[in-house]
């Protein structure tokens, strides 16, 4: 059983998820995710950084699927790719909040996580999504205006939970 892929790289990888998460989202090539870790002074092996983009990639594939789902449609465990660092339950989900800040006006996109011991529909995983940012409305300050399944991820081989 391997462990997680982000468990398996050396430090400066692992510190340079974050922006190479960012880059796979924004469509950069592997070249342009590898120059701008070095302007930022990350530079990682080229095989290290192939392997995250490769993970991710895969990541943001399933995630598409997860987007397009119907409402009261479950999502598939066995679908779903593998996290690359360790979660506290079998399945963890981001869902995507949109909406306007109540004081400015400004549009606003928030991300919550959701985590789950059983699969559960994509209206229901959304609806947890919301319900963390209206119990705590003093701290987002958002009027809502879309809630949207972004993406999903499963605990992957049996020893990666915490």
């Amino acid at each position: 059983m391997p462990p997680p892929l982000l468990s398996t790289l050396p430090a400066r990888a692992r510190l340079a998820f974050p922006i190479i998460q960012g880059g796979v989202r924004r469509g950069l090539s592997a070249n342009s995710i590898q120059s701008l870790l070095r302007s930022e002074g990350l530079g990682i092996r080229r095989q290290s950084l192939l392997d995250i983009i490769r993970a991710e990639r895969g990541i943001e594939t399933a995630s598409s699927r997860l987007r397009a789902m119907r409402r009261d449609f479950t999502p598939d465990p066995r679908r779903l790719p593998d996290a690359l660092t360790k979660l506290r339950r079998a399945f963890s989900f981001q869902v995507k909040i949109r909406g306007f800040d109540l004081s400015t006006g400004e549009d606003i996109t928030r991300f919550v996580s959701v985590a789950l011991d059983d699969p559960l529909t994509r209206a229901e995983i959304e609806n947890i999504g919301l319900g963390f940012i209206e119990d705590d409305m003093e701290r987002y300050g958002l009027a809502v205006t879309d809630v949207i399944l972004d993406r999903g991820v499963k605990a992957g081989v049996e020893g990666t939970l915490l």
